[in-house]
């Protein structure tokens, strides 16, 4: 889309925010200015402005007052393939839809207000310093197959993600804890049963902390924090997944998983808390999510999904359809990820070359037609302590400038860039393809990876050279050390670049523990200075989430942070 089609879209956008403009107005307009193209970069922006002035942040569709509810309370929804549906396990994809309904965690998110919440802790306590936590457990609590529920529970759960032979995904989230950067080193690591947490009585859990964490509340409410059956894990080993085998504690159970084919959830007769209305889910499981989820929606057999891009123009230019699309800013940041231990992308200036070459305003508004964000910094605005000025040059002047310090003769290079295939990662993976070449005079090779594999792919990665892969990562909860100190720091080195800087690294280690707020946030903003200007993290774009709800699903809310449909709240009507 040529520049100055752009800004006369945006005007438009402005207009009619501004006067409050009907949508179907503003379409017509837009029709005018810029055609197909013009609908699908304007569409998603009017109604993230629209509704960004009406609720909190992410999706909310109140009930109607005295709606009639369906007979049949069964939700139809999509997903693909889980990478494991273990919560100690798993790093986080499409699992994290089923986990926050079939676990609980001691604390948890409202999905209305974004706020913690209690949930199988009914209250907690925190010492002065704030490196020492009590969790006072509710009195009911029970697993799915009827059993008592303990702190020790939660003890083992913990534990168990640091044990070597769990081979989880995510032991930095248990990091913060007494211990647990200790028991995750590489070099004579101290025994897993050292970490902090100490079931006190079955009702009472005491954790300490390595440094002061106001905010592990918050950490607690992640997936990885949810409590596993040890009987079960045990029992079954890896198969306690299986839905014959799975013992869970949330407002839901797996009755089903059929596995590339669908996935069924019931009430947990055992849940402590409220009942919910729904009283089944079905998750119909996609090879490829991004061209077959929509038709399915239109042929009534999904209730809710996430259209693509390939999807939008068709959407824009039919009001009805355009009437059920709700759009909200992701919490997210897709990136290019460099090793930082193999020629060329060893060289910061050859990654400063990579990140300056990129046409970011193409990516989001072209190739992926208005449903992203350009992003030159890493950490999304909606998290304390992000820094919008953190950013390297960019262009075609200072990408060969950056190229020329490297040093390298780029007739020479010939890069690889690793991606997992699916959604519009292909349509990017193939602009970086003949934007790099164009721009620097090198040669670029795709590797397309399955998505099913890509979690070992990207595993492997730390024992095995590579020049470039996709990575992202969506905040897990609100707070920088989620993004800095669980992802970026060497001890962490969540993608495996073997990047290390001892000026970040000792940034991020005085914020994550700095008690005074603003203190905090003015050095995760001078960390995240030198983790732009070195570049082994090269931030492309961040997701415009937009999502199609049937109009019969009502009391339906959804944060923008760990943007899963959750399904405490909401309805079907009758239609």
């Amino acid at each position: 889309m040529k520049p100055d089609v752009r800004n006369e879209l945006d005007e438009l956008l402005h207009e009619a925010f501004s006067n409050r403009q009907s949508r179907r107005t503003l379409m017509q307009r837009t029709l005018a200015v810029g055609g197909a193209a013009g609908l699908a970069y304007v569409f998603p922006r009017a109604i993230v402005a629209q509704e960004a002035g009406e609720s909190s942040p992410g999706v909310h569709v109140p009930a109607p007052e005295g709606v009639e509810l369906a007979e049949e309370q069964h939700i139809r929804l999509s997903m693909s393939e889980p990478d494991s549906m273990d919560p100690g396990v798993s790093s986080g994809y499409d699992e994290l839809g089923i986990f926050f309904n079939i676990f609980d965690g001691l604390t948890g998110i409202d999905m209305i207000t974004g706020e913690v919440v209690p949930r199988c802790a009914e209250s907690w306590d925190i010492n002065e310093d704030g490196t020492e936590f009590t969790f006072h457990l509710r009195d009911n609590l029970k697993w799915s197959n009827g059993e008592s529920i303990t702190a020790a529970d939660f003890e083992y759960s913990w534990k168990r993600v640091l044990d070597p032979e769990t081979l989880s995904l995510y032991r930095p989230a248990m990091h913060p804890i007494k211990n647990g950067l200790a028991i995750d080193a590489e070099e004579n690591p101290m025994d897993f049963n050292e970490l902090g947490v100490h079931a006190v009585d079955e009702l009472t859990l005491h954790v300490m902390m390595e440094e002061p964490t106001p905010f592990f509340p918050l950490l607690a409410s992640t997936w990885t924090y949810c409590p596993v059956p040890k009987s079960a894990v045990e029992e079954h080993g890896d198969a306690w997944v299986e839905a014959e085998n799975i013992v869970s504690n949330g407002p839901f159970k797996m009755v089903e998983w059929s596995h590339d084919q669908r996935i069924v959830l019931e009430q947990n007769e055992h849940f402590y808390g409220d009942t919910p209305t729904i009283t089944r889910a079905e998750y119909t499981i996609f090879p490829d999510d991004s061209t077959q989820e929509y038709t399915s929606y239109e042929n009534d057999e999904l209730d809710f999904v996430w259209p693509e891009s390939g999807d939008l123009e068709r959407i824009a230019g039919d009001e009805t359809a355009m009437a059920e699309i709700h759009t909200f800013e992701q919490s997210n940041c897709r990136m290019v990820t460099c090793d930082a231990k193999t020629e060329p992308t060893s060289n910061a200036d050859f990654r400063r070359a990579l990140y300056a070459a990129i046409d970011r305003d193409v990516v989001a508004d072209v190739i992926l037609k208005g449903t992203a964000t350009a992003a030159l910094n890493v950490v999304p605005a909606d998290i304390p302590g992000n820094n919008p000025d953190a950013t390297n040059p960019v262009g075609e002047e200072a990408a060969l400038a950056a190229l020329a310090a490297s040093g390298y003769d780029p007739s020479t290079i010939e890069l690889e860039y690793s991606y997992r295939t699916s959604g519009n990662l292909k349509l990017v993976a193939e602009y970086l393809e003949q934007r790099w070449p164009e721009v620097l005079g090198i040669k670029v090779k795709l590797n397309p990876i399955d998505a099913s594999t890509y979690s070992d792919y990207n595993m492997s990665r730390k024992d095995q050279p590579f020049n470039t892969k996709y990575g992202t990562w969506g905040s897990d909860f609100a707070d920088p050390s989620n993004w800095h100190n669980q992802n970026f720091v060497s001890w962490s080195d969540h993608y495996y670049l073997s990047w290390k800087n001892e000026e970040y690294d000792a940034l991020a280690k005085e914020a994550v523990s700095e008690t005074d707020p603003e203190r905090r946030a003015e050095l995760y903003r001078q960390a995240e200075v030198i983790l732009v200007e070195d570049a082994a993290y090269i931030p492309v774009y961040r997701g415009v989430g937009t999502v199609a709800i049937k109009p019969w699903v009502v009391d339906f809310h959804m944060q923008p942070i760990l943007a899963y449909v959750h399904l405490r709240l909401p309805k079907i009507a009758a239609h």
